[in-house]
């Protein structure tokens, strides 16, 4: 991460999770370069969202998606497991992980969102300003 970016450091941690039973692809258009600070915290949040879809969602795949437009870097993360529902009182959408990205954003002058749907994954989205 420190020597060669955020790029390459997320395409190894993917490639290193990946076996049989998940499958973790990452994918970006063009190398992105941000300052270590956001590089740490962005490769920190998809450790988690990587090790949470391991944990808890039952998932086969997992895609990763690190674009930049001309105002904004984006890191979206997704997966097919079995989802949450996040108006159930069972479940609690500012749980200890969430509000671990909610953190780590604020920190880095970024939002995030995250959307799930019972039977029908988890998707996170990550949004800093250029």
């Amino acid at each position: 991460l420190l020597r060669e970016g955020i790029n390459p450091a997320l395409h190894d941690l993917t490639t290193k999770l990946s076996n049989k039973g998940l499958q973790i692809e990452f994918e970006s258009e063009q190398r992105i370069d941000l300052p270590i600070e956001i590089s740490i915290h962005l490769y920190r949040m998809m450790e988690e969202f990587i090790y949470n879809t391991i944990k808890h969602a039952q998932a086969s795949r997992i895609k990763i998606q690190l674009s930049r437009t001309e105002t904004q870097f984006q890191l979206l993360a997704r997966d097919n497991g079995i989802g949450f529902n996040s108006n159930s009182q069972t479940t609690n959408p500012k749980g200890m992980g969430l509000k671990g990205y909610e953190y780590r954003t604020e920190l880095i002058g970024g939002t995030f969102s995250v959307y799930s749907e019972l039977g029908k994954g988890t998707q996170l989205q990550i949004t800093i300003p250029i």
